[in-house]
């Protein structure tokens, strides 16, 4: 099965909220492979947050407080802290396991476990179409 969208939209949108903008190199990638789909943003979680927190009940520590009110005000994210929790939870209700996340080389890496590419499970879309397809830009 393809990763949700509601789940990948919002890592997309926490991979844009988050970024270091400080640094005229970054950027914000997703990669899609066979198996994965992986979110890469430029910097590395603020002080005090782990990637490990990122599972379980945290606060926030908005990097860039403007991007995050303007995205609030336009309904794209509802409450500061619970967009990694949805996330899981979206993910183990479409019966797949919750993404890894890890810092790498000054970069936040949200890796979905998800079969998208030739082989892919019988019944669910192939490619690029089924993990970045209808839904994502919807709500």
């Amino acid at each position: 099965m393809a990763v949700p969208p509601a789940a990948l939209r919002e890592i997309l949108l926490n991979a844009i909220i988050h970024r270091d903008y400080s640094s005229p190199s970054g950027y914000v990638a997703i990669a899609v492979f066979d198996d994965r789909v992986e979110i890469i943003s430029s910097g590395l979680l603020p002080p005090g947050i782990t990637v490990e927190m990122l599972s379980e009940p945290h606060l926030s520590s908005l990097r860039n407080p403007k991007i995050a009110g303007a995205f609030q005000r336009i309904g794209a994210i509802e409450a500061w802290g619970r967009g990694t929790n949805r996330v899981i939870e979206e993910c183990r209700s479409h019966g797949l396991e919750p993404p890894s996340f890890r810092e790498q080389s000054g970069m936040l890496v949200v890796t979905f476990r998800a079969a998208i590419g030739p082989g892919a499970e019988s019944g669910a879309e192939s490619g690029a179409e089924s993990v970045l397809g209808n839904g994502l830009a919807g709500r």
